[in-house]
């Protein structure tokens, strides 16, 4: 057995490589110069408080996708629909203007005559909604809710108001859409007129736009138009646009905004700012250079800040900035769990003092009546300015300007310190049902802008940095990969962005990113955030757990309204913790808040944690366990009607995760009552020891549930016995259940599943490198530009998905380290890939002592940073390091174990692949995971490293072999054939022998119109 070394003396292998300052910055700075190509924005957050970023660096914007903002904890509801967690108004929005127009997303009251009106930005009514899933449409959206379900909605109207109009008669222009191919009528009315039917003809699909015109009589001034669906029309149509212009004219183009050009947005992680630089050509042809800072206060979580630095280049003369708190964003946008727009927040109390350069208003949501106040303090060159109220926003806006004079080659400063507070704020060890929060949500939001104003941009700045810096102190890098390293630390940035110690609003699969998932809690905070943040940030994920102890009652009323003891915690819960949600039969949802309580115990050893939060919600998971179960007749118990975590099946019995999950929450209950000096119930221990997970003899396999007969699933489900549930089995159940459940679970499904994946096959030490398959298939098809974002699945879902980043990171805290929280030491187990050159992981809390775990090839060092005594145990010993002692412990290398394929885990490379089935998979030494081609004729190439005698070569189709051949080469560049082409057969497994050559390089190559699938490539000496 190899040695474990102990030090107190660094060694270098170990030592991450000193990076001069540009290396160092690529570990920390995404950007990109082109938003108009693969471009999402990023989010920023400190755990209260969030907003989307947009591509022109402030604001609010609708493309690529909604910029978001969103307050811990703020729910309101609508009719019809359940309890959401509303958006709030877009905080960051600085305008800045020279006359001639305005950069900087500022939101618009109405229309100008003879130029193109968004009907969205109207007001809609009678069910009317935006909508944004179609494509090609024009602005921010477009009106649907005419013909819902394929049945007119009478009553459903845009209303748009439109300035500037002479009198006489002019030219109404709908934009509109009606793909189910036959003819609509809706109708129009203009400033008051008698309505009049619009003919709209059909368009070949709902993306596809037409446009309908009449001529209509207005009045001087200001018109309102609104196109409703008036009885007797039959209103299959969506609106794009509601113009009015001259007779005989078509509308113009929206009033022109200028150019941007030198553009460059970044997002540093390390300092948690989005910079947005550019040079604005306006319409007059003035140029200027403006540069965004934004940031979410981690030091004050009741602030956000935005700043634009102003340079006229070629121009001096009067300039206006525009702040604004705008109501666009407040509309919940459709998604997968909002078959329409809401808006479910009342705005009101808005005021703007001039003198003093403020602006406030209060939020109350709907039917929840929580209350919000938003305040925006504005500075410019340091220095309060005189400002006016801005009267041209749209509905539940409030904005304010202030003027200066500048000068050419003259760099100017403005800055808005936002405040939000909430009648729902919690604080340390406070209860979500807040009865505590402040009296005036407003007032307090202006002391909080007002406050940050008095100190200034760089007092807040640095404040804000020091935050950061001290969450940085738990960091995951890989030493020589700074594209990998990138993107671990934007999912610890996102997941950190999203939670706060003393918020106790349990985190939802977005994060703070959106409202998606209706803003929601599920499993993914406990079994997939949690694990992710007790690694570093125990007092972050003490926050996600008191979530559920506070939320206790509710659990409990809601398992005695099923008729069952102990608690039943919802699937789905929000504000009150009952039950919200669709799928009432999840119910392995309370072992995972039972076992996120006890992994909380592990890591920190906080008795009195345990026995005031964490054991009464194990002792009440364990009393529904109990009496949940059924008798089976057999002397044992059962669980019937329940749905595992695969939602691709409902009304199961025996399904395999929920039982396990029922037995490790039974015990823990029985060790834990040990531990706080209660009396453990004997019915745990019987009905633990009365359940069971069944084991296919023939294959031993776990099916998933009893009649279980291997048709696809949607995630991880069975896998996760092993990882995080620690299930009893073998090394050989375990790799089964990995081999058998891997190509049967859907691709388009949730992200996290090769997560567990890697985290099984890394504990088991499966021969070869699939680690490094599951590594890429976690995060490839799911990682989106430029700043690295994670989405729910291949098709987009929830985004940004910080429960996939929770797996991911997990990967890497739990996976390649091995890592187990023990009650007496830390468990370490670590193993590489051969393609991960190094894993740094740093701020590693157990017990209150902080550590560092380096791992390398030949060895793995952990050294004790802070605290006073940490004992790890690994490779069968237990080492006890104090001070700042290391001890090095064995790296496991599975790819070194012993095999006559000479390509096994070697570089490989191919013209095309799938996202999902990179080429590593055939190559990995796993019959579980396949490389895929994109298209006919792709190639995979393998570099066996060096000069190889290859003699014969195995290829392993996934299904039935699609023809291919082999070619070698010495050198990558002069290819020879090796043997025979190979025919399309039905079989799946094919070799080709030939006179055995030395070669460095094995190509295979596709032929003919087939897409290549292969599960492995080997090359042998001999035949």
């Amino acid at each position: 057995m190899a040695a474990l070394l102990l030090s107190t003396v660094s060694t270098g292998v170990f030592d991450p490589p000193r990076a001069a300052a540009s290396q160092a910055e690529d570990g920390w700075v995404l950007s990109t110069t082109d938003p108009s190509t693969d471009y999402a924005p990023a989010f920023l957050g400190n755990g209260y408080l969030s907003t989307r970023v947009p591509a022109q660096g402030a604001g609010f914007s609708s493309s690529p996708l909604l910029t978001e903002s969103q307050l811990a904890g703020f729910y309101g509801q609508g009719p019809g629909i359940s309890v959401q967690r509303v958006n709030i108004p877009a905080w960051s929005t600085l305008g800045v203007s020279d006359g001639s127009a305005v950069y900087g997303n500022v939101g618009s009251a109405g229309c100008a005559f003879g130029v193109v009106c968004e009907a969205e930005s109207g007001t809609l009514s009678g069910g009317a909604f935006v909508a944004t899933n179609h494509t090609d449409y024009g602005g921010t959206g477009f009106v649907a809710g005419y013909g819902p379900g394929g049945h007119p909605a009478p009553g459903a109207t845009a209303t748009v108001t439109v300035s500037g109009v002479p009198a006489g008669t002019a030219r109404l222009t709908v934009r509109y859409s009606a793909g189910g191919g036959a003819a609509q009528t809706l109708s129009a009315q203009a400033d008051g007129g008698a309505p009049v039917r619009i003919q709209l003809p059909g368009t070949s699909s709902w993306d596809t736009w037409a446009t309908a015109t009449l001529d209509v009589p207005v009045t001087s001034g200001v018109n309102t138009v609104a196109v409703t669906c008036a009885t007797g029309d039959s209103c299959l149509a969506n609106v794009d646009q509601i113009s009015l212009s001259p007779v005989g004219t078509d509308p113009a183009a929206k009033a022109p905004t200028g150019t941007t050009s030198d553009y460059r947005q970044s997002l540093d992680m390390r300092r948690g700012i989005i910079t947005t630089s550019l040079t604005w050509t306006s319409p007059a042809g003035r140029a200027t250079r403006l540069t965004y800072q934004v940031l979410v206060d981690q030091a004050d979580a009741h602030l956000g800040v935005t700043r634009v630095d102003i340079t006229p280049l070629n121009w001096s003369g009067p300039l206006s900035v525009v702040d604004e708190l705008d109501g666009r964003a407040d509309t919940l946008p459709v998604n997968h769990r909002l078959s329409k727009s809401v808006n479910l927040t009342q705005v009101s109390a808005g005021h703007v003092d001039g003198p003093a350069a403020t602006l406030s208003e209060t939020l109350t949501t709907q039917q929840v009546g929580m209350r919000a106040g938003m305040a925006s303090v504005l500075r410019v060159d340091g220095d309060p300015a005189v400002t006016v109220p801005y009267t041209d926003v749209p509905a539940d806006s409030l904005a304010q300007s202030a003027k200066l004079s500048v000068q050419a080659g003259h760099t100017y400063q403005a800055v808005k310190f936002v405040g939000v507070a909430s009648s729902n704020d919690t604080e340390q060890g406070s209860a979500p049902l807040v009865r505590n929060g402040p009296a005036d949500p407003q007032a307090d939001a202006l002391g909080h802008a007002a406050r940050a104003a008095a100190q200034g941009w760089q007092p807040v700045q640095s404040a804000h940095e020091r935050a950061w810096a001290r969450l940085w102190q738990s960091d995951l890098s890989v030493p020589g990969d700074p594209d990998l390293t990138r993107r671990l630390r934007a999912g610890l940035f996102y997941l950190i962005s999203s939670v706060r110690d003393g918020v106790t609003w349990g985190p939802t699969p977005g994060g703070l990113s959106s409202a998606d998932y209706n803003g929601h809690v599920f499993w993914d905070a406990d079994t997939w955030m949690n694990p992710a943040l007790l690694a570093g940030h125990p007092d972050l994920a003490q926050s996600l757990l008191d979530y559920r102890s506070t939320l206790l009652d509710a659990a409990r009323a809601n398992a005695e309204a099923h008729g069952y003891q102990g608690a039943q915690y919802p699937w789905e819960s929000a504000d009150t913790g009952s039950d919200v949600g669709i799928h009432p039969r999840e119910i392995h949802i309370d072992s995972d808040v039972a076992l996120a309580q006890w992994q909380f115990y592990q890591a920190t050893g906080d008795l009195q944690w345990l026995r005031t939060k964490g054991w009464p919600v194990i002792k009440a998971v364990a009393a529904f366990w109990a009496s949940r179960v059924t008798p089976d007749g057999k002397g044992g118990y059962g669980l019937d009607n329940v749905q595992s975590p695969d939602e691709n099946h409902d009304h199961e019995n025996n399904s395999a995760y929920t039982n396990a999950g029922a037995i490790d929450s039974l015990d823990i209950a029985t060790e834990a009552a040990q531990l706080v000096g209660e009396q453990a119930d004997p019915l745990w221990a019987q009905v633990s020891g009365g359940l069971s997970v069944a084991v296919d003899p023939a294959t031993g396999v776990h099916p998933e549930y009893d009649g279980y007969r291997g048709d696809t699933i949607n995630q991880a489900d069975t896998v996760m016995l092993q990882y995080p549930l620690n299930y009893p089995m073998t090394a050989e159940q375990a790799q089964a259940d990995l081999d058998y459940y891997t190509p049967r679970t859907d691709i388009n499904g949730p992200s996290m599943t090769d997560s567990i994946n890697l985290i099984d096959s890394a504990r088991l030490g499966t021969p070869g490198c699939v680690t490094d398959t599951f590594l890429r298939r976690s995060l490839d098809p799911y990682t989106y530009a430029p700043f690295d974002q994670f989405a729910e699945t291949r098709a987009g879902g929830a985004f940004t998905f910080t429960t996939g980043i929770g797996g991911v990171l997990q990967a890497f805290y739990y996976g390649f380290t091995g890592l187990r929280f023990g009650a007496d030491a830390v468990g370490l187990d670590p193993m590489l890939p051969p393609q991960i050159p190094g894993i740094d992981v740093t701020g590693v809390q157990w017990h209150g002592n902080t550590f560092d775990i380096s791992i390398r090839p030949d060895g793995t060092r952990v050294t004790l940073r802070g605290g006073h005594t940490l004992a790890v145990s690994a490779a069968g010993r237990t080492s006890t390091l104090h001070g700042h002692q290391s001890v090095t412990v064995p790296t496991r290398r599975p790819d070194l174990t012993p095999t006559d394929d000479a390509a096994r885990c070697k570089d490989v490379s191919a013209t095309t692949a799938d996202p999902s089935f990179p080429a590593v998979a055939a190559v990995d030494g796993s019959p579980s995971t396949h490389w895929k081609a994109t298209g006919p004729g792709a190639a995979l190439t393998v570099d066996l490293g060096g000069a190889t005698t290859v003699g014969r070569t195995v290829v392993q189709s996934y299904g039935a072999t699609t023809a291919y051949r082999i070619d070698v080469s010495a050198d990558g560049t002069a290819w020879t054939p090796f043997g025979a082409p190979v025919a399309a057969a039905s079989g799946s497994s094919t070799t080709v022998t030939a006179t055995p050559v030395t070669a460095r390089y094995v190509r295979y190559t596709a032929v003919g119109s087939a897409t290549a699938a292969v599960v492995g490539l080997s090359a042998y000496a001999g035949g």
